[in-house]
């Protein structure tokens, strides 16, 4: 499965037990391969003879486990699929959001907690900050926000993403097509479904409450 990839120890412990021993023990593993191997990808390595060991280690890696390890990529399939297209739309945030986004910047709680340099609390304003941009209407009830901004501004659905998803929507279902909208987030997701419940669109919702026994239908 596409987990093992990401997670050396992981990928160790499923080899050595499918061929136990052909990597070494988790120690000689380590310095031989995941050493070489995670220094060389570090964001802030530029020495090239560590990317290059780091490549030739990861090479000797893949040689050593392929004759035991059945590996599907995506090249398999790529002749029977039809082409990709990728579009990033930016879109333009509403007044409100801009409004919202320089309150926090500027308040002084907000400082603070960048002080205070918690991993905590930097995901915490990440996550309020991908909320706004989301719909300023999921920051209504957000602690944090409270926390950093005393504003009262009206919390509104309509954003930037929201309208260019809106208009987005009533395109692609003139022309007959479906469309999968994926959020993170169960609230950003009742947001969308609002949304399509207006534009009288049809729509199936799967998400962590979805009970495994209904999946495969609403998949299908």
């Amino acid at each position: 499965g596409t987990p093992i990839q990401n997670d050396l120890s992981e990928f160790f412990n499923i080899i050595d037990f499918i061929n136990p021993g052909i990597l070494g023990n988790y120690n000689q593993f380590k310095r031989n391969f995941m050493n070489p191997i995670l220094k060389s990808r570090e964001l802030n390595c530029l020495n090239p003879e560590i990317i290059e060991r780091g490549k030739e280690k990861s090479q000797d890696l893949i040689d050593i486990t392929k004759p035991f390890i059945l590996r599907r990529t995506a090249s398999v399939i790529s002749n029977h699929l039809p082409s990709r297209t990728d579009v990033v739309l930016f879109c333009r945030p509403t007044s409100l959001q801009i409004n919202l986004f320089n309150e926090v910047l500027s308040s002084q709680n907000f400082t603070s907690l960048l002080d205070k340099s918690s991993g905590s609390s930097s995901l915490g304003l990440i996550t309020m900050f991908k909320k706004i941009c989301n719909s300023p209407s999921l920051i209504k009830n957000d602690k944090l926000f409270k926390e950093v901004s005393e504003s009262n501004i009206v919390h509104q659905v309509t954003s930037g993403k929201i309208l260019v998803l809106t208009e987005l929507l009533k395109e692609i279902s003139a022309v007959g097509e479906k469309v999968i909208l994926v959020s993170n987030y169960t609230q950003t997701l009742d947001i969308l479904q609002n949304i399509v419940l207006k534009l009288n669109l049809t729509y199936q919702r799967l998400d962590g409450s979805t009970p495994n026994k209904d999946r495969d239908s609403i998949v299908n």
